[in-house]
């Protein structure tokens, strides 16, 4: 190879390495398109109901000239789909973390694991209630790793959080066990995960109380909402 060959093959490496903020060529001319996975399910259906809610003028759920009762059918739905308890429609997968962590009684001098790997909204509900959050390594699956939870738990330790990601449930299993050989609550986040199963148990069923939501990012959206349920607490959850 001749010296102006070597020199144009360094230039070339030189810009093929060289970053697009500093000149060098994008590997992307286009954003990434939303996914958005349940505004794509959006159909004829929904729009059948939102519009029997709009020409009842009744959008609200305790009162109205002629209520539809549609958050009441979508808490019995829900039950007798996925075989929980109770349920209870709220405005956001959000406040459904909020009503969990209260309802468990958790607050100042409690410690609560969460995940390394979470939303936002999964600390705020921690340390709301004055509790406070403690981080737990994720494994393979995205979610937590039951020897990490093992080790984490102390003497202050009130709940475990754990978030089932992207769709795929964690070691919730595992997870379950130790929760209730440690004498822990178990807080189930199922916000990316409706729908999901293990070994025939619906996600959110395995804790004391689980949470789902249905923003628009979500797999079953209603445009935002969320969710909170457990074998003797509520699924909050909005229609």
């Amino acid at each position: 190879m001749s010296s102006i060959e070597t020199d144009m093959e360094s230039v070339r490496h030189e810009r093929t390495n060289r970053l697009a903020i500093d000149g060098g060529e994008p590997v992307r001319t286009a954003p990434l398109p939303w996914e958005l996975p349940g505004a794509h399910w959006i159909g004829e259906e929904e729009r059948v109901l939102v519009e029997r809610v709009v020409l009842a003028r009744s959008p609200f759920r305790f009162y109205g000239l002629d209520p539809q009762h549609m958050v009441d059918t979508l808490e019995r739905d829900w039950c007798e789909a996925y075989g929980h308890k109770h349920a209870l429609a709220v405005s956001s997968g959000t406040a459904a973390l909020a009503v969990a962590v209260a309802a468990l009684e958790i607050g100042p001098g409690d410690e609560v694991l969460i995940p390394g790997y979470l939303w936002v909204s999964c600390v705020s509900a921690v340390v709301r209630n004055g509790a406070i959050p403690r981080l737990v390594d994720m494994d393979a699956t995205y979610c937590m790793d039951p020897a990490d939870v093992a080790r984490k738990i102390g003497p202050h330790t009130r709940a475990v959080l754990c978030v089932h990601m992207s769709g795929a449930p964690g070691h919730i299993e595992q997870i379950a066990a130790i929760c209730k050989a440690r004498g822990v609550k178990l807080i189930e986040d199922c916000a990316q995960a409706a729908g999901a199963s293990i070994n025939g148990t619906a996600v959110g069923r395995f804790g004391d109380i689980g949470i789902f939501s249905f923003q628009l990012n979500k797999n079953m959206t209603s445009g935002d909402g969320g969710s909170t349920e457990g074998k003797t607490g509520s699924s909050c959850t909005k229609s």
